[in-house]
């Protein structure tokens, strides 16, 4: 969530509705980053559950 940002002259800015500070590349990335994770996630417990089949569990 992009925040307001006071300059040292003491001016509120809004947020930037383009993202030109690259505030919105980060919260990109991060989610990026995060779905990343869970697909990760989600294939280790797919190993897993194919590994205890094989097993005969």
């Amino acid at each position: 969530m992009a925040m307001e940002e006071q300059r040292s002259d003491g001016e509120v800015r809004p947020p930037d509705p383009d993202n030109r500070s690259g505030s919105g590349r980060r919260e990109a990335d991060l989610l990026t980053l995060r779905r990343t994770e869970l697909v990760g996630l989600q294939r280790s417990k797919l190993a897993a559950t194919n590994l205890v089949a094989r097993r005969g569990g």
